[in-house]
């Protein structure tokens, strides 16, 4: 049997899902499956009382209603890293391993972890929609309809049991091979409500809802980087400017080297300082091989206020941590050559910076949360 794999279902893992556009209910054509479609990696959830906030309306730029999780559901408990021992971080994290390693006991049950680590939600990467679901006990097959232009039918004749060959309005593409026609045909509806999409980096979702994951743990992973400051990691005048000498080298190994032992350091408290000497540096960097890397891609997509590499490392942030600023004074005094008082009034460029009435430029400091 072939069978087109279009994302999953939750609780049907071992079944196929085969994704159609709901025009098999009213075109006069001959429809076929959207083989363009990107929910090869999404895994749909029924919707019976799940724990979230819905918008009201379509959002006008990806046809779904915008998803918020209920605050309890993935709350961040930072608070718990005080005196963490073990962690169960999510496969979905792009936190470096090994420097996790340095102040925690990584553990593989999260029901014995001190802490739950996952990414901060990102809705984005969420949808909410209306689907008909329709199954094929025998072949394992589930066609899973989205209901985007339901006014051009009635789904409130739509009953459970009703066979999507019954439904349809005209008969499916003779030249689809993908998939087995009777199966589908005679697929029979079992729901007719709102899915919730989970795309594959937000796979945490699916194991919250599930209560694979106690939720009085979960702890943000940029809360864990932020906690691995240590004596050891600390950024320094010189450190940066050693960093930056190697990411100016030809030889793409030191390139490589150099934004490793970067990625390794207490980069969470100095992304200003840092993204200074990424603007300063030869932009060749961002074409080496070690911006793939678990550490180094985590740090910048972090610090990055771009996804286009050609773009980063982006702005500075609207706010900086004392001992960043601290860093980044001392960084333009030796490449700026220029003193103090003088250097202050010229970072009106910064994003962090402000003006007094008297005309003075001051930061705005933010405070550590760990």
């Amino acid at each position: 049997m072939n069978t087109v794999n279009k994302g999953r279902i939750n609780g049907f893992d071992d079944y196929n899902v085969v994704y159609m556009y709901d025009n098999c209910f009213y075109s006069r054509y001959s429809f076929h499956i959207p083989y363009n479609y990107s929910s090869d990696a999404m895994t749909y959830v029924i919707d019976k009382g799940l724990p979230m906030k819905i918008s009201e309306g379509i959002n006008p730029y990806n046809y779904h209603s915008s998803v918020f999780f209920s605050p309890k559901l993935c709350e961040n408990h930072s608070e718990l890293l005080t005196s963490a021992k073990k962690l169960y971080i999510h496969p979905t994290c792009k936190l470096s391993r090994t420097l996790v390693a340095e102040k925690y006991k990584k553990i593989l049950n999260p029901w014995l972890a001190d802490a739950i680590v996952i990414p901060e939600p990102n809705y984005d990467n969420l949808t909410y929609e209306k689907a008909a679901l329709f199954i094929h006990e025998p072949s394992h097959t589930i066609v899973n309809v989205v209901l985007y232009n339901s006014d051009n039918y009635n789904i409130n004749l739509f009953k459970e049991g009703d066979k999507f060959r019954d439904l349809m309005s005209c008969p499916p593409d003779d030249r689809d091979t993908a998939y087995d026609k009777s199966n589908v045909l005679d697929a029979e509806l079992f729901y007719l409500g709102n899915v919730l999409g989970v795309g594959i980096n937000n796979s945490y979702v699916i194991d919250i809802i599930n209560n694979s994951l106690p939720a009085d743990k979960i702890v943000y992973e940029q809360s864990v980087q932020d906690s691995l400051s240590s004596e050891n990691n600390q950024l320094s005048l010189e450190t940066l400017i050693s960093i930056k000498d190697m990411l100016d080298s030809s030889d793409e190994d030191t390139v490589s080297a150099g934004l490793k032992a970067l990625s390794m350091m207490d980069w969470a408290h100095y992304p200003n300082s840092i993204k200074y000497i990424l603007k300063a540096a030869n932009g060749r960097w961002k074409y080496n091989h070690a911006t793939n890397s678990t550490s180094v891609k985590y740090m910048i997509s972090t610090i990055s206020t771009h996804k286009r590499r050609s773009w980063w490392p982006g702005n500075y942030d609207d706010r900086i941590y004392q001992e960043d600023y601290d860093l980044f004074l001392q960084l333009n005094m030796h490449y700026e050559k220029l003193p103090l008082e003088k250097l202050k009034n010229q970072m009106i460029y910064c994003e962090f910076m402000n003006s007094t009435t008297a005309g003075d430029m001051i930061p705005r400091i933010r405070e550590r949360a760990v």
